[in-house]
C-alpha cells in the first residue's frame, strides 16, 4: 500500500509543479506586458505635464488629436488623424478669429498629405509666433478631407490654447528738459514688419507696463500733444522685465484746426482739429472776447461766421491745458467769410474758401459762392493780421483760378472755360497783363514749382503740363492722369495727383513725367495738403456734414490713421438761427491750417 500510495501522490506533484511553474512564468510574461504599457502610461502623463494633448472628433468619426493642447507661441505641435477615410487627401490649417470688429478672419494652410490605408496620417508644426498678437487667445487647426471628386467626406477641427509669455515690458515717458512724467501719452509698440501689436495711453506716472509680448527686437512710438514724436527700441526677452525710459522734446504749436467741428457757448469757444506733428486729435477751449465769436454750427449744418479770436500763440507751461488761441489763419479765412455773407444772403448757396498765400498786406483768401451746380459770385480778399480788416475785395468770375506766385504782389487768373489769363497788382487792383496763352479746356488746378516761376497745369482731360508764369506759356503734355481733379508740391519737388473715385493720390517726380507710386487711402479723397513743416500728409473730404481727414506718413507714404469730425451744435446757435438767417453760409471746402 504504500508504495501504491506513493506512486500515486507522485503524479499529483508533478502536476502541481507544471501549475506553478505557468503561474510562475505567466506572472513574468505579464510583468514584461505590463512595463511599455506602464511607459506608455507614464509619457503620457508626463506629456500632460507639458502641455497634454486634446482629441477632438467630426464627421464620420473622423479624430483629430494635438500634441500639447496649449502653449506659448512657437510651441512644436504634433497633428495625428485617425479613422479618416483610406488614402483620403487630407489639407491641415491654421485659423484665427479677427481682432478687430469687421476684420477678415486669420486661415492660413499648414500642410496637405494623404492618409493611410488604415485611415491614420501625422504631421508636426509649429504655432507661427508673428500671428499671436497679445489679446490672441487660441488657434483652430482643422483638417480637411476629399474623395477622388474633390467632395469633402470629413472634417474636424481642434483648439490650441495661447499661453502668454511670462515677461513684461515697461515703458516711462518724461519731458526731456525737466524730467517730469508725461500723463496721455499715446504709446505703440510695433514689431520688426511695423505692424502693431499692442498701444496704450500713459497714467499719472507716465508709464505702461506691457506684458506676453512675443520675444525679440519691437519698436515703441509715443505720441503726445505738444511734444515731438519719440521712438525707441526693447529687447523684450521670454521672461523677465524689459524697460525703457523714451523723453520727449516740446514741438513749437502747430495745429490744423476743423472750424466746421468747432462750437461756443458765448464765454467759452471749443476748438479741435489734428496735431501737425503727432497726428493725435485734440480739443482745448478757449475764452472769447465779449466783441467776438467763433464759427459755429446750426442743426441743418448751416455755419456762422463772425469775427474771430485774433491771433496769439502762446506757449505756456507743461502743466498747463491750455496751449495756443485761435491762428491767424482761421482769423483770415473767418472774416473773408463775414465779408463773402452779402453775395450769397438772397440764395440757398456754399461757400468755400481757401487761404492761398501772404504779402506784406496779410493773408491772400479765395472765396467760391455756388448754388447747387451754378457757380456765380468768386473773389479775392487780403486781410491784415493785425486789425482783421479788409485790405483788399475784389470780384472775379467764379470761372477764375488764382494762381499766387510766393513773394510776389501779382496773383494770375486763369478762366476754366475760355483761357484767358489776367494778371492783377494786389497792390491797386489794376490789371498789368492780359494774355491768351491756355488752350480752352477746363484747368482743374495749379501747383506752383519751389522756385515760384515754374509751375503745373492740370487740364480736365487729366494732362499735366509746364506752366511759366513769367511768360505764361504752357508746355506740351508731360502725363496723362485721368480722373485727378487737384495737385499739391511735396517734399523734393514731387506732384502729388488726387483722384476721388479711386480714393487715390498719385506721385510722381519733380518733372511731372514719371509715376513713382501712389498712395490708397480706405476713403473718399478730394483734397491733399502736403504739411512742410510736420511730417505728415493731410488729405480727405466734407460730406453728409462730416469732414474726413486721412494721415499719410510724409517720408515712407504710408497710411498712419483717419480722423471724422461731425459738425458741432451749439444751443446759443439754435437761438441766432431764428433771426440771422441772411447770414447763414455753409462750408463747401476748406484749406488747411
Amino acid at each position: 500500500d504504500g508504495n501504491s500510495g506513493h506512486s500515486q501522490t507522485r503524479p499529483g506533484m508533478v502536476a502541481g509543479m507544471r501549475t506553478r511553474i505557468v503561474v510562475i512564468v505567466s506572472a513574468v510574461l505579464g510583468v514584461l506586458i505590463l512595463i511599455p504599457v506602464v511607459t506608455v502610461i507614464g509619457l503620457g502623463a508626463y506629456g500632460s505635464s507639458l502641455g497634454g494633448s486634446t482629441t477632438s472628433v467630426g464627421t464620420r468619426g473622423a479624430e483629430l488629436k494635438l500634441i500639447p493642447a496649449h502653449g506659448v507661441p512657437g510651441t512644436a505641435v504634433r497633428v495625428e488623424g485617425r479613422n479618416w477615410p483610406a488614402r483620403a487627401r487630407i489639407t491641415v490649417s491654421l485659423s484665427r478669429p479677427s481682432t478687430s470688429e469687421g476684420g477678415e478672419p486669420l486661415r492660413m494652410r499648414l500642410q496637405n498629405l494623404i492618409a493611410s490605408r488604415n485611415g491614420t496620417f501625422r504631421m508636426d508644426t509649429v504655432i507661427p509666433a508673428a500671428l499671436a498678437n497679445p489679446d490672441t487667445r487660441g488657434f483652430l487647426i482643422t483638417s480637411e478631407a476629399l474623395d477622388r471628386n474633390e467632395n469633402p467626406v470629413a472634417d474636424v477641427s481642434a483648439g490650441f490654447d495661447i499661453e502668454p509669455y511670462p515677461n513684461s515690458v515697461v515703458v516711462k515717458t518724461v519731458d526731456a528738459e525737466t524730467g517730469q512724467p508725461l500723463a496721455d501719452s499715446v504709446l505703440e509698440i510695433s514689431d520688426a514688419f511695423g505692424r502693431i501689436v499692442t498701444d496704450a495711453i500713459t497714467g499719472p506716472t507716465g508709464s505702461v507696463v506691457f506684458s506676453g509680448l512675443t520675444p525679440g527686437s519691437l519698436t515703441v512710438t509715443v505720441r503726445r500733444l505738444g511734444y515731438m514724436e519719440g521712438k525707441g527700441s526693447i529687447g523684450v526677452n521670454q521672461e523677465g522685465v524689459s524697460e525703457q525710459t523714451l523723453a520727449l522734446t516740446r514741438a513749437p504749436i502747430r495745429r490744423m484746426y476743423v472750424p466746421a467741428a468747432m462750437s461756443a457757448n458765448g464765454e467759452l469757444a471749443t476748438l479741435t482739429g489734428i496735431d501737425r506733428w503727432t497726428g493725435l486729435r485734440f480739443q482745448h477751449e478757449v475764452s472769447i472776447p465779449p466783441d467776438r465769436r467763433l464759427p459755429t454750427i446750426g442743426e441743418n449744418r448751416r455755419v456762422f461766421f463772425g469775427h474771430l479770436l485774433p491771433v496769439d500763440i502762446d506757449v505756456v507751461p507743461a502743466a498747463t491745458v491750455r496751449e495756443v488761441t485761435t491762428p491767424r489763419q482761421l482769423l483770415a479765412i473767418g472774416r473773408a467769410l463775414t465779408a463773402a455773407e452779402p453775395d450769397v444772403s438772397a440764395f440757398p448757396t456754399s461757400i468755400a474758401l481757401q487761404h492761398i498765400g501772404q504779402t506784406d498786406k496779410g493773408d491772400v483768401i479765395h472765396s467760391f459762392a455756388a448754388s447747387g451746380l451754378i457757380s456765380f459770385v468768386s473773389r479775392i480778399f487780403i486781410v491784415d493780421p493785425r486789425s482783421g480788416d479788409l485790405v483788399f475785395n475784389e470780384s472775379i468770375s467764379s470761372a477764375e483760378i488764382p494762381v499766387f506766385p510766393p513773394g510776389q504782389q501779382l496773383v494770375h487768373l486763369i478762366h476754366r472755360f475760355t483761357g484767358v489769363i489776367r494778371t492783377v497788382d494786389l497792390s491797386t487792383g489794376d490789371i498789368v497783363k492780359l494774355t491768351e496763352r491756355v488752350s480752352p479746356p477746363i484747368v482743374q488746378a495749379i501747383s506752383l514749382a519751389p522756385d515760384g516761376i515754374n509751375a503745373f497745369l492740370l487740364k480736365a482731360d487729366g494732362t499735366l503740363h509746364d506752366f511759366n508764369l513769367e511768360n505764361l506759356s504752357v508746355g506740351p503734355v508731360l502725363s496723362t492722369n485721368p480722373g485727378s481733379t487737384m495737385m499739391a508740391r511735396g517734399p523734393e519737388g514731387k506732384v502729388y495727383l488726387v483722384n476721388p473715385s479711386q480714393s487715390e493720390i498719385v506721385v510722381l517726380d519733380a518733372t511731372g513725367s514719371r509715376w513713382e507710386t501712389s498712395i490708397q487711402l480706405p476713403g473718399r479723397t478730394s483734397w491733399a495738403w502736403i504739411d512742410p513743416e510736420g511730417p505728415f500728409i493731410f488729405a480727405g473730404s466734407y460730406e453728409d456734414g462730416n469732414l474726413t481727414i486721412h494721415l499719410v506718413e510724409k517720408d515712407t507714404l504710408a497710411y498712419r490713421t483717419s480722423h471724422t469730425f461731425p459738425t458741432a451744435i451749439s444751443a446759443s446757435v439754435s437761438r441766432r438761427s431764428r433771426s440771422n438767417l441772411e447770414n447763414e453760409t455753409v462750408i463747401g471746402r476748406g484749406s488747411a491750417t
